[in-house]
């Protein structure tokens, strides 16, 4: 039986006819609900007053991914990268909850500490995403910490 879902409604139109039906309602509904929201936000986006940059605040923005000192700071750990750790920072492994077929991996804690892994998939309790983070920072030759992602297609 196909999954009953709104997403998968919407991305699998060629259904029989009853569950075409259902499916057609769905996505009106999604597309009423979405006409009638992104209206109110954008309206709501555009009411706020500018932001301020003065105070503490203006410390956090400086230092973010606008700040014009940010490009050598990359540039300089890409020369200090082997090759192995900058394909390591592409690679991402569901060491998680599984959402789909497994790696059959059990070696990731070492894998992280030579840099080989950039980002772990559906790790869901905060000691483990704590263990592996702490692994990847300190024990990992240039130290840079790892991204965590959830596969949440269907919700939680």
């Amino acid at each position: 039986m196909p999954c009953p879902c709104l997403s998968c409604s919407l991305i699998s139109p060629f259904r029989p006819a009853v569950q075409g039906v259902n499916a057609v309602r769905k996505s009106l509904g999604f597309l009423l609900l979405v006409c009638a929201v992104f209206p109110i936000a954008r309206a709501g986006a555009q009411a706020r007053p500018a932001a301020s940059f003065h105070g503490p605040s203006a410390a956090v923005i400086q230092g973010g991914v606008t700040d014009p000192s940010l490009g050598p700071k990359v540039e300089a750990l890409l020369r200090q990268m082997m090759l192995e750790e900058k394909v390591g920072q592409l690679v991402q492994y569901s060491a998680g909850q599984a959402t789909g077929p497994g790696t059959g991996r059990t070696d990731y804690k070492e894998m992280i500490g030579k840099g080989q892994i950039g980002a772990l998939f559906n790790i869901t309790k905060a000691r483990d995403s704590n263990a592996f983070q702490r692994i990847a920072i300190e024990q990992s030759r240039l130290h840079i910490p790892l991204l965590f992602g959830l596969d949440v297609i269907h919700g939680f």
